[in-house]
């Protein structure tokens, strides 16, 4: 076996650690110090070392060891002087700096050293007094942030180079939300002391806060460059990768916090978070659970924990632990409104219903909430004379939500729609006042409230309790002479049969609710049947996917699906049946009374609590709906299914 020798051990210690493999390059350098203590290279990167794993107190004796055995090179010098300045002694540095210089050695390393300590220089004259500083203290622990930013604004002018009035009026200005502030006072803070490690992390804060992403990392890194046992900064990295959706590199970077800091909640969460959305399910709940014996109290990791349950179907722990978090805190409205979803899809109408109540206090419905001076939000209220019905959700909600709008009786209503929707819903409601929705859109007050009441569309489902009653009825009526024209798309003695088959948006997340045009193939190449696109959005790769031969046998009308309703209600209109997911298309056959079939995930609220999964019944909110039940394991065989039926039907039945 060839012996170790001197250099060998210094080059794989040298190796190791720029791997970041730190044991190893301890073990190295060590087996090098035992033989000879005062060897200058291996007491150097013994030093180096220390700093890099945030122990720079450990680095100092190793650094004086290399100085004092080789007082010619430059690095040596610089790195001892540069761990004084780390752990704040100053004067330590600038008598290091001295000693340097007594030994002929100068330059623009050098140059720079001194040009930090002067920026660093705590000089009495520039110090607040010490009364003013527990005083200052003391009003931040109290949240008196407003008083802090003016008694530091006043000191400044007398003190402009301390360190700790820059770094507290930033922290201050970051707990008022002025984010701005908060980047120019930490700007200050760390020009006057760039080695603070808590500086440059509350600087990610605020630019987080402010959406600059890419500078936060900045600050972020830097935290950890300068304090690589930081593992707040780790965490919050973490989560702002998390924000980016970035969640592989998140998971990295927050097992990196917890390797630093078991006991950090937060990091736990965040990792949670990370695994649920690249669909590590198991791994997310252990996260949660994890959190949960350091903070039993934590309503995040409780909330989190509810949706990772409610992400593989446990919907009784599900609901379980939004309701912790709601007895934790009864105002955190994102479990409000995932338990509300809940208890939708596991048949509690009742409880679901009641909390459904709450969506304009959470998530995009929030900015969405329209204001009335006079009028009073409709709870069902008989004999009322006027009210004004508003759309608050997607075009698909809004028809679908509709359907019971025969239920609100009132001799003067006023149906405030989508614009895409204006025309066919006005021919639908000839004895309402239809009109594109209409508010400021600053104030979100509506003009002209000559209407006793008011009620946003999705309020039906409340104040009907629908689910246990269930009672749509059709009410679109689409063109005549457009539904003429497209009379075209019918072939003799054939069904004609509608088909979309997934969303217009379909992020990751979204991919298993939907299905991909290719496993329709079977209904495509059936002579039965003559198969409409009405999928809506581009579809030029989905079609791809098809063999060319039943390519050919998808008809595509050439209409903008998305935009031209009147069109698409047409072409449904001349639709035996249609087919597809609860989109805006399906939404639309269904409201015009045709026959529709719909495949939807268990993870749909508005139907999974009326139909369990893997069986199939009435649509709730169709009068003429049937729907189908999926997830990712029986979704091959619910597809089969639906066109086995109809391949397989007479022509009688249509």
């Amino acid at each position: 076996m060839t012996e170790l020798t001197i250099d060998n051990a210094l080059r794989l210690g040298v190796e190791a650690y720029k791997l970041g493999r730190f044991p190893d390059a301890d073990f190295y350098y060590t087996l090098i110090l035992k033989s000879i203590p005062d060897h200058p290279e291996a007491n150097h990167n013994m030093g180096v070392l220390a700093i890099r794993i945030g122990q720079p107190e450990r680095s100092i004796p190793f650094f004086r060891k290399a100085v004092q055995k080789n007082k010619g090179v430059v690095q040596f010098w610089i790195s001892l002087v540069d761990a004084y300045i780390k752990l704040g002694k100053f004067e330590d540095a600038r008598s290091t700096l001295k000693l340097a210089s007594d030994n002929g050695l100068e330059g623009p390393a050098f140059n720079a050293l001194y040009e930090k300590l002067k920026n660093l220089d705590n000089s009495s004259s520039d110090k607040p007094a010490s009364d003013d500083l527990k005083k200052i203290v003391s009003l931040f622990n109290q949240g008196d942030y407003q008083t802090v930013l003016e008694m530091t604004s006043v000191l400044l002018q007398k003190n402009s180079k301390s360190f700790f009035l820059r770094n507290i009026s930033g922290a201050s200005n970051l707990a008022l939300g002025r984010y701005e502030e908060a980047i120019k006072e930490y700007c200050e803070a760390i020009g006057l002391n760039p080695e603070s490690a808590d500086a440059h992390n509350n600087l990610g804060i605020a630019r987080q806060k402010l959406g600059k992403f890419e500078e936060a990392i900045t600050s972020y890194e830097e935290a950890i460059n300068k304090k690589p046992d930081f593992a707040q900064a780790y965490n919050n990295l973490g989560a702002l990768l998390v924000e980016m959706k970035d969640y592989k590199r998140a998971i990295t970077t927050l097992n990196h916090a917890i390797e630093i800091n078991k006991n950090l909640t937060e990091a736990y969460v965040n990792l949670g978070i990370s695994h649920k959305n690249t669909f590590e399910l198991d791994k997310a709940i252990l996260c949660h659970q994890k959190a949960l014996e350091f903070s039993p109290q934590n309503v995040k990791a409780l909330h989190n924990l509810g949706k990772t349950y409610s992400d593989i179907g446990q919907l009784r722990e599900a609901i379980e632990c939004y309701g912790k978090a709601l007895k934790i805190n009864p105002n955190f409205e994102p479990a409000a409104w995932d338990c509300a979803l809940s208890c939708l899809r596991s048949g509690d109408f009742d409880k679901g219903w009641e909390l459904w109540k709450r969506r304009f206090l959470h998530g995009e419905l929030k900015e969405r909430k329209r204001n009335f001076k006079t009028a009073r939000l409709w709870n069902g209220e008989k004999n009322i004379k006027s009210i004004m019905l508003w759309r608050e959700q997607g075009l698909g909600d809004e028809m679908m939500f509709a359907n019971y709008f025969h239920l609100i009786k009132s001799n003067n209503r006023v149906i405030e729609v989508s614009p895409r929707l204006e025309s066919i819903f006005k021919r639908s409601f000839p004895n309402d006042t239809v009109r594109a929705q209409l508010f400021d859109a600053e104030s979100l007050y509506s003009p002209n409230e000559n209407y006793q009441y008011h009620m946003p569309f999705g309020e039906v489902g409340p104040i009907f309790n629908i689910g246990k009653k269930v009672d749509p009825k059709a009410y679109l009526v689409p063109d005549p002479k457009l539904t003429t024209e497209w009379s075209k798309i019918r072939e003799n003695k054939k069904l004609t049969i509608g088909l979309s088959w997934r969303s217009g948006l379909m992020a990751k997340v979204r991919v298993q609710h939907y299905s991909s045009l290719d496993q329709w193939t079977r209904l495509l190449q059936s002579e039965k049947v003559r198969v409409i696109c009405t999928q809506y959005s581009d579809i030029d790769e989905d079609i791809k996917s098809l063999e060319p031969d039943v390519r050919k046998r998808l008809y595509v009308p050439d209409v903008d699906m998305k935009n031209d309703m009147e069109a698409l209600a047409a072409i449904l209109s001349n639709c035996d049946l249609v087919v597809g997911p609860p989109t805006a298309t399906t939404m639309l056959a269904g409201s015009l009374g045709r026959r529709t079939t719909i495949f939807a995930h268990r993870h749909n609220h508005f139907v999974s609590g009326h139909v369990t999964l893997g069986d199939r019944g009435r649509h709730p909110w169709l009068e003429n709906g049937e729907v189908h039940i999926f997830d990712q394991s029986n979704q091959e065989l619910v597809i089969n299914n639906i066109i086995d039926e109809i391949i397989h039907s007479k022509n009688e039945q249509w």
